[in-house]
């Protein structure tokens, strides 16, 4: 496979516009509801996860190729970011703001305390903002006084603008995140306590989230564990899957612990068997813990999910059937996702690849998945064996 062609799909075709459309020149921070060609929608509400997740996207850019102008705008979000959402009273930021930068909603969400959390960290060592990198650190530790779930283990989903929570269950993809923001956070620091953390959230995983039989992980959980099935119906999230096979590998290489990969394989292998449309390519939203399709729509960040478990199962197994995979998925998205006319992937398609969805952007659709998918498999793909494995480029 040309791992070149997917970096140069990724520098001319994704991050153009974004950088074209997404910057808001005027108040600050980025605007990432936009139509098909880039056009904004919306009154500009500036949502906690999407400005954290444009840092990163930008900051992305300027380590795979050191051109300074993409610094200079992760710089300018991390400022507005930093400026806006930070609650300097309580601690922890808040969940979403007008376009000008004033909260609209002051509660404290875990998902958007994660994204920070790595955001900062990614961008502070890369910028050697070190400012930026203790406060990340900082939002960390708030997440393990304030959102850990000291009965039961676990981080919970929401609390108040002063700390209180407002809902406990638990769901996979925070966890997930917050082993990103872990272990950019030691990439940033080489302090070990992080590792600790990343450590507890790899036992969390593993101990608690899988399904019957250990075949895949579940999605969202009550206090005690249980299956939240109010939420999920009992789906298995493929997206999810992917995403826990990749970072469960990268934590197992990371702290020098076999013992997570088994778990990691299962849920890749779950993916390929049940999640893959075999016929017209792509992976699928959601099947049954039997590998029923419960939804059989694809989703932009499924896709990118599976490229970066897809390149780094290849590259540490050297399997050509990881690499066929990864080929065909590459197919697939090139010419159904992208949208050969403005850039960009669209967010949804049905079952054959037909658009369901124009929209580039939205309050969950940024530049974050994509470019760290295709940037990671970029990576797997060229990179030598004596280069480590982790979370980070």
């Amino acid at each position: 496979m040309n791992a070149d062609l997917i970096r140069s799909h990724l520098l001319e075709r994704i991050l153009p516009f974004w950088e074209r459309h997404s910057i808001d020149r005027e108040a600050g921070g980025f605007w990432t509801q936009l139509a098909r060609d880039g056009s904004r929608v919306g009154a500009g509400r500036k949502m906690l996860v999407m400005q954290a997740r444009m840092i990163y996207a930008f900051a992305t850019a300027y380590r795979l190729t050191g051109e300074e102008r993409y610094l200079e705008i992760a710089s300018c979000g991390a400022d507005f970011l930093r400026g806006r959402f930070r609650d300097t009273r309580h601690g922890g930021w808040f969940w979403a703001a007008d376009r000008a930068g004033e909260p609209i909603d002051r509660s404290k969400r875990v998902y958007g305390q994660a994204f920070v959390a790595y955001a900062l960290a990614e961008y502070g060592r890369l910028a050697g903002d070190s400012q930026a990198v203790a406060e990340a650190g900082e939002t960390l530790l708030w997440m393990e006084e304030f959102c850990q779930d000291r009965e039961n283990g676990g981080l919970i989903l929401a609390l108040t603008e002063a700390g209180q929570p407002t809902d406990t269950t638990k769901r996979l993809d925070i966890h997930l995140h917050a082993m990103e923001a872990a272990f950019a956070l030691y990439h940033a620091t080489g302090e070990k306590r992080f590792l600790a953390t990343l450590r507890l959230l790899c036992d969390t995983i593993r101990d608690h989230m899988q399904a019957d039989g250990g075949r895949c992980l579940r999605e969202w959980f009550l206090a005690d564990w249980r299956e939240n099935l109010a939420a999920t119906r009992g789906d298995i999230g493929i997206g999810h899957n992917l995403e826990a096979a990749w970072f469960l590998t990268a934590a197992s290489a990371a702290l020098e612990d076999p013992s997570y990969r088994p778990l990691a394989d299962r849920c890749l292998e779950f993916a390929l068997c049940w999640g893959w449309d075999a016929q017209s390519g792509g992976f699928f939203d959601n099947a049954a813990p039997d590998g029923r399709i419960t939804r059989s729509t694809k989703i932009w960040w499924v896709q990118a999910e599976g490229f970066g478990a897809l390149s780094l199962a290849y590259r540490l197994t050297g399997q050509l059937a990881y690499l066929e995979y990864l080929e065909r998925l590459w197919r697939f998205c090139s010419a159904s996702f992208h949208d050969a006319q403005f850039g960009e992937w669209y967010t949804y398609l049905d079952a054959d690849g037909g658009a369901l969805d124009d929209h580039k952007g939205s309050d969950w659709k940024a530049a974050y998945h994509i470019v760290q998918g295709l940037a990671h498999a970029w990576w797997n793909l060229t990179a030598s064996g004596g280069q480590g494995v982790d979370f980070c480029l």
